[in-house]
């Protein structure tokens, strides 16, 4: 804008000084060139500014022209630079959005991530009632479901499984939780404040911020409960009512560090996509040895 000020400015001063220029040279060349006085004759004044005006209109009218010409394109460049400055404000704008969006999605998940922690310490370790020493339901869950069966074979999992599903009534609401976890990190995959439909989300590629909060919420199962977790999810046919969240496990891979201390263990893996364990080295000997 500046640079355009300064050009209406130059012209100005230019078309100023080609007017004052041409009238004092026909001046010049009438008093001292022709040694001619100024006439009392109405008549010659008139010719005079016939004359006069025959050769400045031409040139003001080329002078209006070439501003009228500037000012076009003025106006394109002021057009030009406020369609610049509109873009800007918008791709900051949709920024600023992507940003607060960003922060809501992680404000939630955290908010569920600390719910879970919370939930899952609470059902843990042991409890006195009078004299006697209780576990709390999640230690009793693991007690139960995975200790006590250290003798059984890959054969039984099915009877652990509902024997799992129902010890778990004490602890359910933190397997609804980790549920709730993973699925709003999938239905949010975009990050972009739309939400997704569970259908539409799981049959699309993993994308890495999914990668990413799957990892965090991995980091925080520990050995018994990811051993309860793959048990529960077990799933033999399509009406199970833990298809999806089993989907959901293989989706990010939450049992690649899944510990294979018990015989019995090994029976889930038939059942589930290779990808729920991830680069676990116990379920590649084992598919390995299967396939020998």
């Amino acid at each position: 804008m500046k640079k355009t000020k300064k050009a209406i400015q130059n012209s100005i001063v230019l078309v100023s000084c080609t007017v004052l220029a041409l009238l004092f040279l026909y001046l010049g060349w009438f008093w001292v060139k022709n040694d001619l006085v100024l006439s009392s004759d109405v008549g010659h004044w008139g010719n005079f500014g016939d004359f006069f005006g025959g050769i400045l209109n031409p040139l003001l009218a080329f002078f209006a022209f070439y501003w009228l010409t500037r000012s076009v394109a003025i106006q394109q460049t002021e057009l030009s630079e406020t369609r610049k400055v509109l873009g800007e404000t918008e791709k900051a704008a949709r920024a600023q959005a992507i940003t607060q969006q960003n922060k809501r999605f992680e404000d939630s998940f955290y908010s569920l991530l600390n719910q879970f922690n919370q939930e899952k310490a609470q059902l843990r370790g042991i409890e006195t009632h009078g004299r006697d020493p209780v576990a709390k339901p999640l230690t009793a869950m693991v007690s139960s479901v995975i200790s006590q069966n250290s003798s059984a074979n890959t054969s039984e999992i099915r009877d652990i499984v509902q024997l799992a599903r129902r010890r778990s009534d004490g602890s359910n609401h933190v397997f609804r939780i980790l549920y709730q976890i993973l699925k709003f990190i999938l239905v949010h995959q975009e990050l972009n404040g739309k939400t997704l439909s569970f259908v539409d989300a799981i049959g699309r590629p993993v994308t890495e911020s999914e990668k990413f909060y799957a990892s965090i919420v991995r980091s925080f199962m520990d050995k018994g409960f990811t051993q309860l977790l793959a048990i529960i999810c077990f799933c033999d046919h399509p009406n199970d009512d833990f298809l999806k969240y089993q989907q959901l496990i293989e989706r990010y891979q939450l049992l690649e560090h899944m510990r294979f201390d018990k015989n019995f263990l090994y029976g889930v893996v038939d059942n589930y996509n290779p990808s729920a364990f991830g680069n676990n080295e116990h379920v590649k000997t084992y598919l390995q040895s299967k396939n020998v």
